[in-house]
């Protein structure tokens, strides 16, 4: 009976413990002049073999330093190459250079944090706010491919091998990067945390089904990417002004500054001549509308004007 002998052929493989051994934290499992026997041998290679999985056992070796730094900085230089075709005017700015290295380094940072105190969450590496950043500094392109390589390197880390770190970053970063379009009002930033939520949920939804996580896990999970994406909204609005003034880069929070009819210049310009101020208004009117007609920047066009 072949369906009967598979049958009770898997409930024996089945019935089989898979463990081994059992060794606690801090037990010895063989001592100095002591005899190595077959079972402590056998200890000792699983324990090297588990810490080569999770990259400790090289990383006090030259070779263990070297080959994750060289690893990493070769995945990072895809980024750098990728600058070269979409945004070349970058490299003549070595202050934007900085800028977009320290943001890199931010996420990188914060995943090492994470790493530290909170392997398990990788839903909380702040890749969210390194996307906004570059998204408002740059442009949507430039933040994607941040986002996208940023995830690559978490996601090769050791320490990350058993979660879903690589899924969670791209799902946050990538989410933060696309829907942070314009941001000329508070409420466009909270727009972005609710669609960063979304994305984690969605995210922490795929990654629980298909690992039978419980209902309260997912929930959880997603509720710590969109306070990842609230804090991340935050700083964004908090160091905007300052990465601005080191980049002397013009978002549209300081067009709309300059756009401010009660601005001292602009207010002169309505009392003393208010003609020519009714007059530039109406061409400002007219060029922000030719501007929005073809994808161009409505706003700087006002300003111009003004």
């Amino acid at each position: 009976n072949t369906v009967a002998t598979e049958r009770r052929r898997d409930e024996l493989r089945r019935s089989v413990d898979q463990t081994k051994y059992v060794v606690r934290a801090g037990e010895r499992i063989v001592g100095a002049h002591e005899v190595v026997t077959s079972e402590a041998r056998e200890r000792l290679v699983a324990l090297q073999q588990e810490l080569l999985r999770r990259g400790a056992a090289t990383s006090h070796s030259a070779r263990g330093l070297l080959g994750p730094l060289l690893r990493d900085a070769l995945v990072i230089a895809i980024f750098w190459v990728l600058m070269l075709f979409y945004r070349r005017e970058t490299y003549r700015e070595q202050r934007q250079v900085a800028l977009v290295t320290s943001l890199l380094a931010a996420s990188i940072l914060g995943a090492a944090a994470i790493a530290r105190w909170a392997p398990q969450h990788p839903e909380l590496i702040p890749l969210p706010f390194t996307a906004m950043m570059l998204t408002v500094l740059l442009n949507g392109r430039v933040s994607l491919t941040a986002a996208m390589i940023a995830s690559l390197v978490v996601g090769l880390q050791p320490v990350f091998h058993d979660t879903p770190a690589l899924f969670f970053c791209v799902a946050g970063g990538v989410t933060a990067a696309l829907s942070i379009r314009v941001l000329r009002r508070r409420s466009h930033l909270m727009v972005v945390v609710l669609l960063v939520g979304g994305g984690y949920l969605v995210g922490a939804l795929a990654i629980g089904l298909a690992s039978a996580w419980s209902a309260g896990e997912i929930l959880v999970r997603a509720l710590w990417g969109t306070v990842n994406g609230l804090v991340s909204a935050g700083l964004t609005l908090l160091l905007l002004p300052v990465a601005e003034s080191l980049t002397d880069i013009t978002t549209d929070l300081t067009l709309l500054e300059l756009s401010d009819p009660s601005r001292p210049l602009l207010r002169r310009l309505s009392l003393e001549a208010p003609g020519t101020y009714a007059h530039s208004i109406a061409m400002a009117n007219l060029v922000e509308a030719a501007c929005n007609r073809i994808g161009a920047n409505g706003l700087l066009g006002r300003v111009g004007c003004y």
